[in-house]
């Protein structure tokens, strides 16, 4: 997994960086926004955390699918 900011702008006291991450081939490119960051340190923070939330719903959306194929549909099943 990689990202490289593309773009960058200020809008008061935020700043949004455009990141286009890589997962490994799956390529998202998502505007980051940063409330008030202190440091450098806080933007690259924020944006692996975003690649972290991101990852995650990508997984989820493969799980999802498996999940999907899974459900029975049209069958009447008791509950006990």
């Amino acid at each position: 997994m990689t990202y490289k900011i593309l773009n960058t702008s200020v809008n008061g006291e935020t700043i949004t960086t455009t990141v286009e991450y890589d997962f490994d081939g799956t390529i998202l490119t998502i505007d980051v926004a940063h409330f008030m960051p202190q440091s450098q340190q806080d933007i690259e923070t924020g944006i692996i955390n975003r690649a972290i939330t991101e990852k995650k719903r990508l997984d989820a959306e493969i799980l999802n699918r498996t999940l999907i194929n899974s459900l029975v549909i049209g069958q009447e099943i008791p509950i006990s």
